[in-house]
């Protein structure tokens, strides 16, 4: 992290970014890293709780002292908050002041949850340029987007205790914490929705889903487009939106699920939602139901390892920066992002959905910790390099900066 404060270029605004969310622990576990990183560049920085309405008379406060002000929200949070009778994004555009809206899922599941937000109001994050060029074409053309990475590690993962003897005594062999429910939606709601839909389309669609359940390299709407294409049909961004939501969950219930049947018959720590509890099996794992992130993030001080997946191919996951952080040895997908940082036997432990690899890679994780201990070290100590503490953070001040699209 930079220690000494960023200068802005002669003639610049001084910028001040305002996060502003519903105090959800997620949401402000995410602001503490963002005003980690922000005071490190010597950016000011501030919280706006959107418990109560924006007034007209605090948007004109907010430019007073001459700043750049740029508002930060995540998901549609900001898009659903009011200035009297106007949604805050035109009231903020209207002040000249940004709003910048990070989607922390995929686009396909949250940009239906947006009303009033467009090029002219908002500019947009996303954790990964799948979902950004996604987004960019299926959801909000001619949008300013960019990308952050993740949303970083968080200060309570972060162990201070080193040595082999410490790692052997850490209780917990490996940590599987997966939510099974899709942002609320169960592998059966989603299962009766694709029934639902007209049959030429879900039975397309169901091709695709097959087809990208093993896709560890490519966007997965790609297998959504070819079955389209193959079976002659042609969707609007609308409906193209609502089936690959459809299959994005459906994908990720079947690899979720894999992993949770499978971890369930091995010495491990699984953290998920009431719908996983029919996926665990009669073997020696524990299971612990709807644990807040804060205390997930607290307790990967106790774990050797964790297991973590990432809903799009070409991102990391904010639970693998976390468990590098803890001196944890990650277990993780063999997909493109983490191919490209990390070495199977060497960083980490690798596996796929169509052999035995999971199962490879959790029994291990329940074997002996010295045998784990120099993998867990050699990642500890990437902990730090700038692609997974807050590495592209810098493109928030950058997008929040950008002079605004004119109508």
């Amino acid at each position: 992290m930079p220690t000494t404060a960023a200068l802005p270029a002669s003639g610049a605004r001084q910028q001040k970014i305002i996060v502003c969310h519903q105090g959800h622990d997620n949401d402000a576990g995410y602001t503490e890293n963002i005003f980690e990183f922000l005071a490190g560049r010597g950016i000011d920085h501030a919280f706006r709780l959107l418990g109560a309405p924006f007034t007209e008379d605090e948007l004109v406060a907010l430019q007073a002292d001459g700043c750049s002000v740029a508002l930060l929200g995540f998901n549609s949070q900001i898009d659903h908050a009011w200035v009297g009778s106007d949604p805050l994004v035109v009231a903020a555009a209207r002040h000249r002041i940004a709003v910048v809206q990070w989607m922390l899922d995929h686009p396909s599941s949250r940009w239906p949850e947006f009303g009033y937000s467009g090029p002219a109001t908002s500019r947009f994050l996303f954790h990964s340029p799948y979902s950004q060029a996604y987004f960019e074409k299926f959801c909000c053309p001619g949008a300013m987007t960019a990308t952050t990475g993740s949303v970083g590690p968080n200060w309570r993962s972060r162990s201070t205790v080193d040595g082999l003897a410490a790692f052997a005594q850490r209780p917990v062999s490996c940590l599987v914490a997966l939510s099974m429910a899709r942002l609320g939606v169960s592998a059966a709601e989603t299962e009766t929705r694709i029934a639902a839909l007209d049959p030429a389309l879900a039975a397309a669609l169901r091709q695709a889903i097959t087809r990208a359940r093993f896709e560890l390299d490519q966007p997965l709407e790609i297998h959504l487009t070819a079955s389209l294409e193959e079976s002659r049909l042609t969707l609007e961004m609308e409906a193209f939106n609502r089936c690959f939501r459809l299959l994005n969950d459906a994908v990720q219930h079947f690899r979720r699920a894999r992993i949770i049947r499978t971890a369930s018959r091995f010495g491990v720590l699984i953290q998920s939602d009431a719908s996983a509890r029919g996926l665990i099996g009669a073997g020696p794992s524990s299971f612990r139901q709807d644990v807040g992130t804060t205390q997930t993030l607290a307790g990967m001080r106790l774990c050797r390892a964790v297991l973590s997946v990432s809903p799009v191919n070409d991102s990391i996951h904010d639970r693998t920066c976390n468990a590098l952080n803890a001196g944890c040895l990650p277990i993780l997908e063999d997909n493109r992002a983490h191919r490209g940082l990390f070495g199977h036997g060497e960083n980490a432990l690798l596996f796929r959905y169509d052999d035995d690899s999971v199962e490879a890679c959790l029994a291990l994780a329940c074997e002996d910790p010295a045998r784990l201990y120099d993998m867990a070290e050699r990642a500890k100590a990437m902990r730090d390099q700038k692609r997974f503490r807050f590495g592209r953070f810098g493109n928030i001040v950058d997008l929040a900066g950008r002079p605004a699209h004119t109508e």
